[in-house]
């Protein structure tokens, strides 16, 4: 009860410039609830939305079902269950990301593995798929900061690289992360993409490190870096755009300081977190973890869960239009977000916050709006 008393009375993020937007993202008590039952969390590692027959679906991945659920977000309520298999023929050991391609089109992944399973809306396995034939180990991030896409009939992957993050080889610009699966010929390659030239020879931690990235419009792929004030946008024809989508509440990025926790230093400065496309709105959503006093007026050491954040809101052209501070902090787990016809959705379950309910899964719905 402290801790929470001492969250909400924190210091207001002061802008560090002098930025003048057009748009704000308006956060009332317009929440969505959804019913759960007492073996599915309520929070994810991956949400998608979906449509199906003209029903807007919200797509979860239930590691405790090792299933994919879907909920309806008009009516609130749990609408269709895949579950599968961890044993015997076509097995998904345990889940690890999803594609909907089409009703009749999802595409299952396994965790660690470079198997998966193509199967129909009522979980019918159409095929069996091996994503990297040469290794039995995949590690795949396949989560909502990095979501497996479907683009032109192949799968995008980010496959995390088996390399220490202070391995100075990381950032050379060898290593790639960006792995293709072509459905119909079966074979992947990587694209010639990698970190930008700003983060070689230092040591930065891993969520600095590695990005976030979204389909964004015409099939280009929108990367947010952790350290970069640019977004990097990776066109279909293999080049490469950069657009500055910078916090208007912090500067530059140290690197990390190998005397501190890895946690000191993640809370101590800024970064740029996940990214999103608002298809329905036509703008762009960046998230901007800003920098917080490490350490709580008690004395003992802040978890990383007091970070506060803010969205940088683009429009379709990249110009920044805006930036909402999320407050309370206690309020809102970034990491569950998505956008969806109501607006932009972000998890109200935060371990810090406690108003949650674990009977549901619950988000706030920010909706965008014109200053006046």
């Amino acid at each position: 009860m402290l801790v929470l008393s001492l969250v909400s009375c924190s210091k207001k993020p002061e802008a560090k410039q002098n930025k003048v937007y057009t748009h704000k993202l308006t956060h009332s008590n317009n929440k969505l609830a959804l019913d759960i039952d007492d073996s599915t969390s309520f929070e994810s590692n991956y949400f998608q939305v979906v449509e199906h027959r003209g029903v807007e679906l919200l797509a979860i991945e239930c590691k405790h079902k090792n299933s994919i659920q879907f909920y309806s977000l008009e009516s609130k309520k749990l609408v269709k269950e895949l579950k599968f298999h961890r044993d015997g023929l076509s097995p998904i050991k345990q889940i690890h990301g999803f594609s909907w391609i089409n009703s009749d089109s999802i595409m299952v992944f396994d965790k660690w593995r470079s198997n998966g399973i193509l199967v129909d809306s009522n979980g019918l396995v159409l095929d069996q798929i091996v994503l990297k034939a040469e290794q039995k180990s995949f590690n795949h991030a396949s989560m909502t900061r990095l979501p497996d896409l479907a683009i032109n009939g192949k799968i995008h992957f980010f496959e995390f690289p088996n390399i220490n993050l202070e391995d100075e080889r990381l950032f050379s610009g060898d290593v790639k992360f960006e792995y293709v699966y072509d459905i119909k010929t079966k074979k992947g390659e990587y694209f010639n993409f990698s970190w930008p030239e700003i983060y070689k020879q230092k040591f930065w931690g891993f969520y600095h490190t590695f990005p976030s990235r979204v389909k964004g419009q015409n099939n280009s792929l929108v990367y947010s870096f952790g350290i970069d004030h640019n977004l990097q946008v990776l066109k279909p024809n293999g080049t490469i755009e950069k657009y500055e989508a910078r916090s208007n509440y912090f500067n530059s990025i140290p690197p990390f300081d190998k005397n501190e926790s890895e946690s000191e230093s993640f809370l101590k400065r800024g970064i740029y977190a996940m990214v999103i496309y608002d298809k329905y709105r036509n703008v762009y959503y960046r998230i901007a973890g800003l920098q917080t006093n490490p350490i709580l007026p008690d004395g003992k050491p802040k978890a990383d869960i007091h970070k506060p954040y803010s969205i940088i809101i683009l429009d379709s052209k990249f110009n920044r239009i805006g930036e909402t501070v999320l407050e309370p902090v206690e309020q809102f787990l970034i990491k569950d977000w998505f956008v969806c016809k109501a607006g932009l959705c972000i998890s109200s379950a935060n371990p810090l916050n406690k108003e949650v309910d674990e009977s549901k899964m619950t988000f706030h719905i920010l909706t965008l709006d014109k200053i006046q």
